[in-house]
């Protein structure tokens, strides 16, 4: 789908000024579409307030040849200082993130909620600039105007060439930077419209209305093949999957083994029958678990943690990447560490039968799962097993469709006390007020050759495996939380991931959308973490049960890394809470690793040294964590639309999952995808959004569609370009129609079974190694939703 550009409206409106132009007829020469109008209309009224176009009555527009008057970049007028003429507002400091839309907004590292900035307070700063913003109080949270560029964005980007009137002008992919740009330099040979190419920013912008300029570095490859498209992303975040050789050398120096010297002065716990349960693939293995009864009423359990802090010098080459990181990404078909492969999946990984350091956390548990006693030690270790989530669900008795698992097979006495221990944690969390929205994640399905991608499916599928996960999933919370408060009570400086309370408004429309859909609870209950709790767990089971758990995390606010712990954590309902569990993967863990090694040791801890540190580490573990998110989930939906573009014409059932003033999203039942249907398939009769956004109705017919109905769809169009699907309403099946699926049904089961019995050859499917959440109770109660699934 092609963009709009304005050199293209402004050169229409141009040629036919004074003459104002209507915004259909504007549309007309254009080319536009009616599914792209309320874009042009956008475009439009940004071009109206940089004093490029005049709005005329009936909407109209008309070229407006004088100028307006620039500012000089890093200087503002009087209408951004404080909006009542007095003392200058607030300043933050943070990354821009900008919206396909025009508007930006900063995300709120002190715990308030995000910044919101219009796009007439960008000023000169561009998607990914480290801005200085003033901020302000409004109806709908906080705004902010930018008064300082602290840092521009990575320089490089990929896009394409168009040509405006002959000119040939460079087009980003991201849609979140302004385009078109200015091309300085030659262009390469024999380079097209569907060429992909890598270019780097030369000239930034000085003020709100200059743009951009750049180089074209290479020829990236043809648009719309995988391993491009990927890459184009990769670039986009500015995501290097290559270490530096000064970190190879660095991580090579260690060795592959643990030596004498290393182990002495640890508590030795090689003794002790731990295990980790990972996914079948997985092999950054950074905790193992033990558990025993002491007595009829209470129960050890011990969980150890690589020791990650003891190889990774602060400070070193390894640590600077590290931290350029942030924390791995994980990938349909590989993932990208955080750390060295070397030590990441070698040697501080926790493998079987391999002696391994380890910060270790000596848990005493009563009956009701309250802790009664916690130690911390630095030790040496020997896992005994690596199992599997599904191994483990097969021999506990929760599946009959995972691998039969000798190692777990022979350890279910002690996977049974997990299992009861991770019940009764489930049940104290839930009692409190935690949050459980338990919303499905997208696994891409490759063929036997593990290459090109046949299928996606909802993740966890099996309610077995999702209960292994979560005995996996309590024992990492209760960990964290533990250490928080150990860390908390001695005050020591540290990182803790935090959660705000949601926004009231937001909670008013969620409780009077519930309530339009047939579920009551009034505000004060949705405020109430408890109560709100006990209304997720009630709707449980229901027809809107996923549409109304989706809305409601619409409403959460980001977890974010603080150096304070009171906000508390709305999600998880506890008042102190950090990452401890996962130090090979997550920056933030590491960190407090080396805050707990220094308390072990009785040493020193310079606050005043450490504090400003631990806000600069926050504030950017909180961005990277976000960055990976993004290109987890943008490469998951490419996949989609890869998986998809061979089916186009086809009929998918599915419900209807988002609603907007242009259109219907569908998440349909298989495939896992969403399919985007344009208002204007709908029909010739206006269509309006209700005031809660979960009706679009057509006030002549009473033609209505709702959040959560039913409908079938014809897929139309799979674009790689956006990684967006789309498709129109499909007439409801008749029942002949339903007759012939249900024989189609049963020649497919014949067919299945004719190859099982080896009449014809089988065509394998191997899932995609994905990253299941170790704190998914935690992570869905405290992010946006992901189209992948990390252990985190």
């Amino acid at each position: 789908m092609k963009r709009i550009h304005r050199e293209s409206v402004l050169e229409i409106l141009e040629e036919r000024a004074p003459r104002a132009l209507r915004l259909g007829e504007l549309a007309a020469h254009l080319g536009i579409p009616k599914s792209k109008t309320e874009q042009l209309a956008h475009l439009l009224d940004r071009l109206a307030e940089k004093g490029k176009v005049r709005e005329m009555p009936g909407r109209r527009y008309r070229f407006e040849s004088k100028a307006p008057e620039r500012r000089a970049f890093g200087t503002y007028t009087s209408e951004t200082r404080g909006r009542d003429g007095g003392l200058p507002a607030p300043r933050l400091t943070g990354r821009l993130m900008m919206s396909p839309r025009g508007f930006g907004f900063i995300p709120g590292s002190d715990g308030g909620p995000d910044i919101f900035i219009p796009h007439t307070h960008l000023g000169a700063a561009l998607h990914g600039d480290l801005v200085e913003v003033e901020v302000y109080p409004s109806e709908k949270g906080r705004e902010g105007s930018v008064r300082v560029i602290r840092e521009r964005r990575p320089k490089r980007i990929t896009g394409s060439i168009r040509f405006f009137g002959g000119r040939p002008l460079f087009e980003p992919d991201d849609l979140r930077l302004r385009s078109p740009l200015e091309i300085e330099g030659k262009i390469p040979p024999n380079v097209g419209p569907d060429t992909a190419l890598v270019a780097e920013i030369t000239r930034f912008p000085q003020h709100r209305d200059d743009d951009a300029a750049v180089t074209i570095l290479e020829v990236l490859g043809t648009q719309g093949l995988t391993e491009i498209e990927t890459k184009k992303i990769e670039i986009r975040e500015n995501i290097v999957e290559e270490f530096p050789e000064s970190v190879l050398a660095e991580a090579a120096r260690l060795g592959t083994s643990v030596s004498p010297a290393e182990k002495r002065d640890r508590l030795d716990l090689r003794d002790l029958e731990f295990v980790t349960i990972d996914p079948p693939d997985a092999r950054d293995c950074d905790d193992a678990l033990y558990i025993e009864r002491i007595s009829g009423s209470e129960c050890r359990l011990v969980v150890a943690i690589a020791d990650v802090a003891h190889y990774v010098e602060e400070g070193g080459a390894m640590d600077a990447e590290a931290l350029e990181r942030g924390n791995s990404i994980y990938l349909p078909t590989r993932a990208i560490p955080m750390l060295p492969p070397s030590l990441s999946s070698g040697l501080a990984s926790l493998m079987p039968r391999k002696d391994r350091l380890a910060i270790v956390v000596d848990l005493r548990l009563n009956r009701r799962g309250v802790v009664r006693d916690a130690t911390i030690h630095e030790a040496v270790i020997r896992t005994r097993a690596k199992l599997t989530y599904e191994g483990v669900a097969r021999a506990l008795g929760l599946s009959k469709e995972g691998p039969i698992e000798r190692g777990a097979n022979v350890r279910r006495p002690m996977l049974e006390l997990m299992h009861e221990l991770a019940q009764t944690l489930r049940q104290r969390r839930l009692k409190r007020g935690a949050l459980d929205f338990d919303l499905p994640e997208a696994k891409i399905v490759f063929d036997e050759s593990g290459v090109e991608p046949i299928d996606v499916v909802r993740s966890r599928r099996d309610p077995g495996v999702r209960e292994a996960y979560r005995i996996v999933e309590e024992m990492m919370l209760i960990t964290n939380e533990t250490v928080a408060k150990i860390v908390k009570d001695r005050g020591l400086p540290s990182i803790f991931r935090v959660h705000g309370t949601p926004d009231r408004s937001k909670l008013e429309v969620f409780s009077r959308l519930a309530g339009s859909l047939g579920y009551e609870l009034a505000v004060e209950d949705a405020e109430n973490p408890k109560k709100l709790s006990q209304f997720l767990r009630a709707i449980e089971g229901e027809e809107m049960a996923p549409t109304l758990r989706y809305l409601l995390l619409r409403s959460m606010q980001q977890a974010s890394y603080q150096t304070s712990p009171d906000v508390g954590h709305f999600g998880l309902a506890t008042r102190d809470y950090l990452h401890f569990t996962a130090p090979i993967r997550r920056y933030s863990d590491l960190t407090v690793h080396r805050i707990i090694k220094a308390m072990v040791r009785r040493e020193r801890l310079d606050e005043a040294v450490l504090l400003p540190r631990l806000e600069l580490i926050s504030a950017e573990t909180s961005r990277l964590e976000r960055r990976a998110m993004v290109v987890e989930r943008d490469i998951v939906d490419l996949y989609r639309v890869i998986i998809m573009r061979e089916r186009t014409g086809e009929v998918f059932e599915g419900r209807i999952s988002g609603i907007e003033h242009y259109g219907l999203y569908v998440e349909c039942d298989e495939p896992f995808v969403d399919l985007f249907v344009p208002v204007e398939t709908l029909g010739e009769e206006q269509f309006e959004v209700d005031a809660l956004g979960i009706r679009l109705s057509a006030p002549r017919s009473g033609r209505t569609f709702t959040l959560g109905d039913r409908v079938r769809v014809e897929l139309r169009e799979a674009s790689i370009r956006d990684r967006k699907l789309r498709g129109v309403l499909a007439p409801p099946e008749r029942e002949s129609e339903r007759s012939e699926g249900r024989k189609s049904a049963s020649h497919r089961k014949r067919s299945e079974r004719r190859i099982s019995d080896g009449k014809s050859p089988p065509r394998r499917r191997q899932e995609a190694p994905t990253r299941e959440s170790r704190v998914g109770a935690e992570r869905r109660g405290a992010t946006r939703p992901r189209r992948s699934s990390p252990k985190r």
